[in-house]
Formats: structure tokens, C-alpha cells, sequence
């Protein structure tokens, strides 16, 4: 559906509740797609944090290599075992 801003602006509720119940509601302002009115259920599903492949591919090598691993979270100690170098060049050095 689509629908201007003025008219929009006039009979908000109605065209919330046709956003919610029938479909989105497209509102033009000067003739042209400005803004559109969403249920929460396609908005959620739109953009509802999904994870990420890499995520995905690194729980998947998780289940494939469980019984190799030791620990729950092998990255836990990480920064426990990190040294900072013993000398670090900065922006003043000679080349």
C-alpha cells in the first residue's frame, strides 16, 4: 500500500494498524518513497542479529573437533600469555 505523508499524517493509527495486520505501508512525500511503516515482526525478522559465518563455520569446526580440545574456551588465557616486545619503534626513530 502506498499512501503520502499528508494523508498519512491524518489517519497515523489506521495505517499502523493496516502496517501490522495486511502490509507495508509505503508513504511518498512529493510523490516519490520517503518512509515505510513495518509490523515489529518484519522488522525483527529483517534485522534481528543473526551470527556470523565465521562464527558459524568456528562452532562448527567446535562440534567436529570436540573431543580434541581441552578447553571450553581456548582463547581464555590468551592475554595472560601476551608479552609486549622489548623494544617498539615509534614515530620519532631515525630511519
Amino acid at each position: 500500500m502506498t499512501a503520502s505523508l499528508a494523508n498519512v499524517k491524518s489517519r497515523f493509527s489506521d495505517f499502523v494498524r493496516c502496517a501490522q495486520t495486511m502490509e507495508p505501508v509505503f508513504v511518498t512525500k512529493h510523490g516519490k518513497r520517503a518512509a515505510v511503516l513495518i509490523s515489529v515482526e518484519d522488522y525483527e525478522a529483517k534485522f534481528e542479529e543473526k551470527p556470523s559465518v565465521a562464527w558459524l563455520s568456528y562452532e562448527s569446526w567446535r562440534e567436529k573437533n570436540a573431543e580434541n580440545l581441552e578447553d571450553e574456551n581456548p582463547f581464555a588465557d590468551t592475554r595472560d600469555k601476551w608479552t609486549p616486545p622489548l623494544y617498539a619503534p615509534n614515530d620519532f626513530d631515525e630511519v
